[in-house]
């Protein structure tokens, strides 16, 4: 089951458990009682029973109404009984509304009906990269990113060994790379990527790769699927921002990889942000009964 599956089941649950009990709390006691007003003391000795109603018209009819004690009552119980009920629904919708909200925001994160690459796409896209003067390596490890394509998200681990321009500080991040990542963020955000984690490596514990040299930086990048991948790294506006990284980079390793675990994630971020705002929403509407009664 994928992490999107998994968060749409939770959610489900989550809400399977509050929107029942929020509809019995809503139903569990819909009338209220209160305070019946005493008729006027000339009126049948201040005493509830039948009362006659006169009253005078805009245009000087005089019209008159039976009333009784069972009537009133029945008319305030069928006010507080259709108010509650206009707010359960009033409750619900608020709630619909954010549940859609949410479900709206994963298909667009996850890429709901995205495919995997066909056999044929995989050709295409092959021969487009080969004809931008790959290498045969990077061509053969090309191929086997795009053939192992599931439509899921995945994450590339970039290990980055700078190369610094003659007249800047020999240290950090280098000015052309800089501009590469504005560029390039702009691009994965159109379709859900982004950055997950970014630091730089001070030693190794443990093997230790160009130990002479090392790495400087580490960056950790999520993509929404390898087709956004594949078709941001061949577009042009990539191709043009790519040349800043060509003679920013000394030495660079690019792994994707697939989360077995992932925490880091905006989808329990949203969620938390979303329920938030409809528990006050929903805060909003109890109290505003409650003025209105």
């Amino acid at each position: 089951m994928s992490l999107a599956l998994r968060t749409v089941v939770v959610f489900a649950g989550v809400l399977a458990s509050v929107v029942p009990a929020t509809i019995v709390a809503a139903q569990t006691n819909p009338y209220e009682r209160v305070e019946a007003p005493s008729p006027p003391a000339h009126l049948n000795d201040g005493r509830w029973g039948e009362l006659i109603q006169v009253r005078v018209g805009p245009s000087g009819n005089i019209t008159s109404r039976q009333i009784t004690s069972c009537s009133i009552i029945n008319n305030l119980l069928n006010y507080r009984e259709n108010s509650s009920g206009r707010e359960m629904k009033t409750r619900l919708i608020n709630a619909a509304i954010f549940l859609v909200l949410y479900l709206a925001f994963l298909a667009w994160y996850d890429g709901w009906g995205m495919d995997p690459f066909t056999a044929e796409e995989v050709d295409t896209l092959a021969s487009k990269v080969e004809a931008q003067g790959t290498n045969p390596e990077q061509l053969k490890n090309f191929r086997r990113l795009l053939k192992d394509d599931d439509g899921e998200e995945f994450f590339m681990l970039n290990l980055n060994r700078y190369e610094y321009a003659e007249n800047e500080v020999q240290q950090g991040v280098p000015v052309a790379y800089q501009n590469y990542g504005q560029a390039v963020i702009q691009m994965m955000l159109k379709n859900a990527g982004h950055p997950v984690y970014s630091g730089e490596i001070s030693d190794y514990l443990v093997g230790g790769g160009i130990k002479e040299e090392g790495w400087h930086e580490i960056i950790l990048v999520r993509y929404r699927s390898r087709q956004d991948f594949v078709n941001m790294v061949t577009s042009d506006e990539y191709l043009k921002a790519a040349k800043l990284r060509y003679v920013s980079i000394e030495y660079a390793e690019v792994i994707p990889t697939r989360a077995n675990l992932n925490l880091v994630t905006p989808r329990f971020v949203i969620l938390a942000l979303l329920v938030l705002i409809a528990l006050a929403t929903d805060s909003l509407i109890r109290r505003a009964r409650k003025v209105m009664r």
